[in-house]
């Protein structure tokens, strides 16, 4: 349940511009949650490791389940993204080829970062429906 709470806010912090486009009046909420975006990333981001790291597990037992794959990825890649700032800063910094191979993919990405926090957030409703 947790997890479907990360990916949930995860998906909203990316989707943000989209949102707002799409809902004016939610513009406030958003606001709120834009400073902490990077927080907000690098948890998602180590909860999708945790659930690959999980996922490999099920999958080695023979059990495949298409959405929890596709949710996985959406988290490290939505994680990735919001995240890139502070890892930059961080991580990334210690070593500029890593920072110039990071910033390259994070350009190849940011284009999607809102259709991606999207398709997350319509994954996060959909497991809680699952397990209600």
């Amino acid at each position: 349940m947790l997890g479907i709470i990360i990916a949930l806010f995860g998906g909203v912090a990316a989707a943000a511009s989209l949102i707002v486009n799409f809902k004016p009046d939610s513009k406030n909420l958003i606001d709120k949650l834009t400073p902490y975006q990077g927080i907000i990333g690098l948890v998602l981001l180590g909860w999708g490791v945790y659930s690959l790291i999980q996922l490999i597990r099920v999958l080695l037992h023979g059990y495949f389940d298409l959405m929890s794959v596709l949710t996985v990825a959406l988290m490290l890649v939505v994680g990735f993204l919001l995240s890139f700032g502070l890892l930059s800063q961080f991580v990334f910094s210690k070593s500029p080829a890593a920072l110039e191979k990071g910033e390259a993919l994070r350009a190849k990405l940011s284009g999607f970062q809102g259709i991606l926090g999207l398709v997350l957030i319509g994954l996060s409703i959909w497991a809680l429906i699952r397990i209600l």
